[in-house]
């Protein structure tokens, strides 16, 4: 079928097949900083579990048909509703820029993982009805946005 995508992706002058491949392949739109992925996940996600356990709490047709998503989450309606606030946020600063997505991983991964610490510390559900192994998850994604931050700053 003729060449490989490296090699066309390189100019005809590069040495060997080892030559690494730089450019827009790189740098371009489709290189996402880990801000950015970490904006994207988290507002995926978010939004993703906070409407499907809004829709069980407030639709009982959704929860007689996945009856297992309130209890294995137990969540409540102002966590559910804090999750797709956060998650419109996290698609708004995506659209701001880079630099959105960095401050977002930075202060909402702090946010998080503060969160986490403060419920293992004191065991209180915040209003939220939050779990014991809610705060476990929020100090790794928490983590993980601060590390992302710190990751694209560089």
């Amino acid at each position: 079928m003729g060449a490989s995508i490296r090699s066309r992706s390189r100019a005809s002058s590069e040495p060997g097949p080892s030559a690494p491949v730089t450019g827009p392949e790189r740098t371009g739109p489709r290189h996402a900083s880990l801000a950015r992925k970490y904006a994207w996940f988290c507002g995926i996600f978010l939004l993703l579990q906070g409407a499907s356990t809004l829709a069980a709490r407030l639709i009982p047709g959704v929860d007689r048909a996945f009856p297992l998503l309130l209890r294995a989450t137990r969540m409540e309606p102002a966590h559910s509703t804090l999750h797709i606030a956060t998650a419109l946020l996290a698609f708004a600063v995506l659209g701001i820029g880079d630099r959105a997505a960095g401050w977002f991983a930075l202060l909402f991964g702090t946010f998080y993982a503060g969160l986490g610490f403060l419920g293992l510390a004191t065991g209180h559900s915040m209003g939220l009805g939050l779990q014991a192994f809610d705060h476990p998850f929020h100090i790794v994604l928490g983590g993980l946005g601060i590390a992302a931050a710190w990751r694209t700053s560089r």
